[in-house]
């Protein structure tokens, strides 16, 4: 629905700017559109445009859209308020076919002339079934539905729509969704992307379609009967285009609980028992086939390896047999050495008595020596303590000759 300056009794001719006027839409006691519905303003055009497709009711319903435009030269403002009037198509759209446009705008395709080039290619050569109802169900700008603004300001934002038409698709359309399904993995094509058997027929009419974009759609129609419907058996309320109306939200006690069981089995169970399995197998297999490999050069390389390490470690005994032997040997002549050196030793040392210290004695011979009469030539500790070895057993000479002798027992 075009909206321009003579709905409100305005004259293009005396503007004197391209802009002069500005538009504003709203559903009447409402501040907002409802939310199928769409209001844009082409520069371009002069004009603004209010567009949508409404959702598929049971029976027909009314709307009242309220519109304020302002003159933004002089300020004034005028009201009118648009009823709407929403029915069902007698014969809706079963089949549709989605696009996407790159170099387009959502008001461009508002031009009559533009529309019906994009029409007619559907009409005359890939859809010649549908030229009798052939007509536009949904359109939407690109970037609305969250595509990215072009680098370039004069490029179009891009605009995806659907036509729609009673009749079953053609095999030329069915071939071309066949040709572009490997790009559905794709979210957009690139602008210049030409790999379609059909790109010629799109781009004569300044078409650039994005093919990752292209798919077809089916809307199958419930039928109802009608004379069970007499009856009351049906209501006609929840049965609209195959698709089942709700007059109340579901709860959550009426979802139906899933067993993850089975699920568990397979995804657990069966992978292990066949691991297990393998395993086996494969254990059975190399015992069988390890018995009868013989390989001489294997099996005499793996003797002289354990030949030279019996070699070694019977050296090693030997070694330490050699060693143990020496030492028993070297042991007992010299343990005897030691309480003998140390009883030596302790005869050299004078006994130390209260009369006579150790620092008082002249322990040097020599009247030549160099070391001092007060210094002792084995350096004793304070607390050392030393005791004179027993004398030997008393002996008395008495014999025929010398008997009495003029010796005393005290002389010895």
């Amino acid at each position: 629905m075009p909206i321009e300056p003579s709905m409100f009794n305005w004259t293009l001719h005396g503007a004197t700017s391209r802009d002069q006027y500005e538009y504003r839409a709203t559903q009447i006691n409402s501040p907002d559109l409802p939310p199928w519905m769409n209001f844009v303003y082409s520069p371009r055009h002069q004009q603004g445009f209010l567009f949508g497709v409404p959702p598929q009711w049971p029976q027909s319903k009314e709307i009242e859209v309220e519109i304020v435009a302002l003159n933004k030269q002089t300020y004034e403002t005028r009201r009118r308020v648009v009823p709407l009037v929403i029915k069902q198509k007698e014969v809706p759209a079963q089949y549709e076919v989605q696009l996407k446009i790159h170099n387009l705008n959502v008001e461009d395709l508002f031009e009559s002339h533009r529309q019906s080039r994009l029409l007619d290619i559907f009409r005359h050569k890939l859809w010649p079934a549908s030229a009798a109802d052939l007509h536009i169900t949904m359109l939407a700008s690109a970037v609305q539905l969250g595509a990215r603004r072009p680098l370039r300001p004069t490029e179009g934002e891009g605009v995806v729509l659907k036509l729609g038409s009673s009749k079953e698709f053609s095999p030329d359309l069915r071939q071309l969704q066949k040709e572009v399904k490997p790009l559905g993995k794709m979210s957009s094509c690139p602008r210049d992307f030409k790999r379609t058997s059909v790109e010629r027929i799109f781009r004569e009419q300044r078409f650039a379609l994005d093919w990752c974009s292209f798919k077809l759609y089916e809307h199958l129609t419930t039928k109802v009967d009608t004379s069970a419907a007499e009856n009351n058996d049906y209501d006609y309320s929840t049965f609209i285009e195959g698709d089942e109306l709700w007059d109340a939200p579901p709860s959550r006690e009426n979802v139906p609980v899933r067993s993850y069981t089975y699920e568990f089995i397979v995804t657990i169970l069966v992978p292990m028992i066949v691991l297990i399995l393998i395993l086996v197998l494969l254990s059975v297999i190399l015992c069988f086939h390890h018995e009868g490999i013989e390989d001489e050069a294997s099996e005499e390389f793996f003797n002289s390896v354990f030949s030279i390490c019996e070699e070694y470690w019977r050296s090693k005994r030997n070694e330490e047999g050699c060693e143990r032997v020496q030492m028993l040997q070297y042991t007992p002549v010299h343990r005897p050495n030691d309480p003998l050196r140390s009883s030596l030793s302790l005869r050299r040392v004078p006994s130390l008595t209260p009369d006579r210290p150790i620092a008082q004695r002249s322990l040097t011979a020599s009247p030549t020596s160099s070391l001092p009469r007060s210094m002792s030539p084995r350096m004793l500790d304070e607390d050392a303590h030393f005791t004179r070895p027993n004398p030997p057993p008393y002996i008395g000479v008495f014999n025929n000759n010398n008997h009495g002798s003029p010796y005393a027992e005290s002389d010895f």
